[in-house]
């Protein structure tokens, strides 16, 4: 495992995969409640990321799901494809994040990346330390640590100079992901 403070879609490249952390609450319309941090991020720049999600959870709960594969394009650089996969690390978005939910989810990641053959890195947004409400060094690390311990794990704290609009994130000099698109989305 490599913790890194850096934004996660200039870091990836192609065959690598990403993480969305989630919650298991989904509203009328069949949208899982993605409204802050790295969830809304996807939310606001993968369409329909947060109805395939909502399905995903009340077909079979709140467990980590391959939600498809998305290509990043980062300035004039061809597009990279990775796969996006969920993170669950709370039940309501309103609580503080759950350690047990966390371990449960490093677990199921490490079934989900083998059983989809991912061979480049898996970078996870550092789980329950934003919105969450849990301290990365005293709770979160030595859970996480036991279970991503290989390096292709690349745990990311926020890069501050990172701005998120909507339909495009990019950095504050431009040199960010100018376009995401969703590719497929593929049950489990």
């Amino acid at each position: 495992m490599q913790v890194l403070k850096c934004n996660i879609f200039n870091e990836c490249k192609s065959g690598d995969a990403l993480c969305i952390t989630t919650n298991a609450v989904v509203n009328k319309e069949g949208k899982l409640i993605m409204g802050a941090g790295i969830a809304k991020d996807f939310r606001d720049n993968f369409k329909d990321v947060d109805k395939v999600l909502g399905n995903y959870v009340t077909k079979y709960g709140n467990r980590v799901f391959r939600v498809g594969e998305v290509e990043v394009k980062v300035g004039s650089e061809p597009g990279k494809t990775v796969t996006i996969f969920s993170f669950p690390t709370k039940s309501n978005w309103r609580d503080k994040s759950d350690l047990k939910l966390i371990e449960q989810s490093c677990i199921q990641l490490k079934q989900v990346v083998e059983k989809f053959k991912i061979e480049g890195d898996i970078y996870v947004p550092a789980p329950g330390c934003s919105n969450g409400g849990l301290d990365w060094t005293q709770e979160v690390k030595p859970v996480v640590e036991r279970h991503l311990v290989e390096d292709r794990y690349k745990i990311c704290f926020k890069d501050d100079s990172v701005k998120v609009n909507k339909y495009n994130i990019e950095t504050e000099n431009k040199s960010g992901i100018e376009q995401l698109n969703l590719l497929t989305t593929v049950n489990e």
